[in-house]
């Protein structure tokens, strides 16, 4: 918001506007985010958590077996090219590799398990592209039912952290015409836990 016309900010917006775990593109993504707002809008722009360990543990045992042991690909540039970005340079893709990560996590602190997924997820090891989406839409649209939301909407001075190993989040569109001013932080550090994965390259 108070953003011009054509500036790459409008398109992050709109990729925040999707499901995603900060940096899941990273082998060790943002352990927490911060978010901190300076200036809100009246209306619209809220933030929305899903609890993606809540999610895991509504789903029945069969499935949760099925799920362990499937391996997903995050890719910076996959969900960027869904927002219209495609000005990438070879320099990009050789500092942003994509990475694989367990669909079923661990936290290290809880030991609860969760689902990892998001916007930024392209493939799933061993189905075929089209699979891989719907079964991530699937799963998605699971984590993202009203019971295991939670959605802030914003006033001056708020701040939230929030714990990216166990959730998803999206921003909420709001009134373009209105100033906001947002900032953010993310906090890197010890990892989840899941099958052992090989990296290559």
């Amino acid at each position: 918001n108070g953003v011009p016309p054509g500036n790459d900010m409008i398109r992050f917006s709109k990729g925040n506007m999707m499901w995603h775990s900060d940096y899941s593109y990273t082998a060790d993504w943002a352990a927490q985010s911060i978010l901190y707002a300076l200036e809100a809008v009246s209306k619209g722009g809220e933030t929305e958590w899903a609890s993606t360990e809540a999610a895991y543990d509504a789903l029945p045992e069969a499935e949760k077996a099925r799920l362990s042991r499937l391996t997903a690909t995050h890719d910076r540039f996959h969900s960027r090219i869904k927002n219209g970005f495609t000005d990438f340079t070879e320099e990009d893709y050789r500092l942003t590799p994509p990475v694989p990560h367990p669909l079923v996590t661990t936290h290290p602190v809880t030991g609860r398990k969760a689902l990892l997924l998001g916007s930024h997820v392209s493939t799933i090891e061993g189905m075929s592209e089209a699979d891989a989406e719907a079964l991530v839409t699937e799963l998605t649209a699971h984590c993202c039912q009203p019971q295991f939301v939670y959605s802030h909407g914003w006033t001056p001075g708020d701040i939230v952290v929030w714990d990216n190993r166990s959730t998803l989040h999206r921003g909420r569109a709001a009134d373009p015409t209105e100033r906001r001013v947002m900032r953010r932080t993310a906090v890197f550090g010890e990892g989840v836990e899941g099958p052992e994965i090989q990296v290559v390259g």
